[in-house]
């Protein structure tokens, strides 16, 4: 594809970057003059005027990305791994990510999208919170084989055309292109992860918005009432329904999420440890600390400390 992408909005992302201060999580939602709903980007110019790297950042909107050359090292959640010729990549709405040692001859392509506008036109809003690949604790990236990075990209190629020009009903013919995209490569996710998914249970629609809630109110609301409430069911019939399917209490994920967030924030950014328990709607940050050691078996300083994260 040789049409040319505008970087305006690359560069005023590396303006903000720039401005971190003891390597803190960007929040690009308040840092944008103005919102955007899709854009697609070549990696190669994403390299270029990032120098190979960005700091810790959360976004609300979706991310999805084809490497077709170079390298570099990503960090999505607690996850960091190296990304290579083929690979995908995935990061779900709102989750702390970064990147460095990318290579100046890496190539591909990178979408960036809001739930509300792809969905715009498509009755279930929940589409891309229940995709495998979005989930919180899926791995974050994926090897394609040469035939599936081929229909990738020419689904790409789509995309660009369409992006770069201004056509009748160019933002209706986009969002049947993105949805496109992702539905193949939900089936290419679960064909090389089939081994996986057949072991498992598939979590019923209760689960399903249970987590979607939690993803969205973790940082404030922290009780089973809270989310059994707003699901119009009992706690014990919400306890009941996720244990058996996940093994887990509802309690056990609430906190398995807020320690995985602490954790994050440990790891990628140099904020205190009484700033991360007041983010994570801490009041006292004794109390956080107690927290944090009874459900990892160490102290928050104690983990940021270790070596090899």
């Amino acid at each position: 594809m040789d049409n040319t992408f505008p970087t305006e909005l690359l560069e005023e992302f590396n303006h903000y970057f720039k401005k971190v201060k003891n390597n803190t999580v960007v929040n690009i939602d308040k840092s944008l003059r103005k919102h955007f709903d899709f854009q697609i980007q070549r990696f190669e110019d994403a390299v270029k005027v990032f120098k190979g790297g960005i700091p810790p950042n959360r976004f609300s909107h979706f991310y999805f990305a084809i490497v077709t050359n170079g390298q570099g090292i990503k960090s999505v959640g607690l996850t960091e791994f190296k990304v290579v010729p083929n690979s995908l990549i995935f990061i779900p709405s709102g989750t702390i990510h970064s990147s460095h040692s990318f290579t100046p001859d890496t190539e591909g392509y990178i979408l960036s999208f809001s739930s509300e506008y792809v969905l715009e036109n498509y009755t279930n809003k929940n589409f891309l919170n229940e995709l495998p690949f979005y989930q919180i604790e899926s791995q974050p990236f994926l090897l394609l084989t040469d035939a599936d990075k081929d229909v990738l990209l020419g689904i790409i190629q789509n995309i660009s055309t369409e992006y770069l020009n201004y056509n009748t009903n160019k933002d209706f013919l986009l969002r049947l292109y993105i949805l496109e995209l992702l539905v193949k490569t939900e089936r290419i996710y679960r064909k090389q992860t089939s081994q996986i998914e057949t072991q498992k249970e598939s979590p019923t629609r209760l689960i399903k918005e249970f987590k979607r809630l939690l993803e969205k109110h973790f940082l404030q609301e922290k009780s089973v009432f809270f989310y059994a409430q707003e699901l119009a069911t009992h706690p014990n019939h919400l306890n009941a329904t996720v244990k058996n399917a996940t093994g887990k209490t509802c309690s056990q994920l609430i906190h398995d999420r807020i320690i995985l967030e602490a954790k994050c924030l440990l790891q990628s950014t140099e904020l205190s440890v009484k700033e991360i328990a007041a983010y994570l709607s801490f009041e006292d940050t004794s109390y956080f600390s107690k927290y944090f050691k009874k459900l990892t078996n160490e102290s928050p300083l104690d983990y940021r400390n270790k070596p090899n994260l």
